[in-house]
């Protein structure tokens, strides 16, 4: 099922039983990299994981420009 806008993930995860960390997840499914949106989802964010479709080679190439 796509995703209509924006879902949110949390969770803590303590690493080597000593220091706890939040772990969010924004699933911000099939919104555009030039959306105007996607810097207020960004923001502050340590790491971005971009996903895209093994079967479209185009998601692939979609992909690959945003990234540059």
């Amino acid at each position: 099922i796509q995703t209509i806008g924006c879902d949110f993930f949390e969770k803590r995860v303590v690493l080597r039983g000593e220091s706890a960390v939040n772990l969010q997840v924004w699933d911000i499914g099939g919104q555009s990299i030039s959306s105007k949106m996607l810097p207020k989802y960004i923001l502050g964010a340590h790491m971005i994981f971009l996903c895209y479709d093994i079967t479209d080679p185009q998601s692939f190439a979609d992909v690959v420009s945003a990234a540059h």
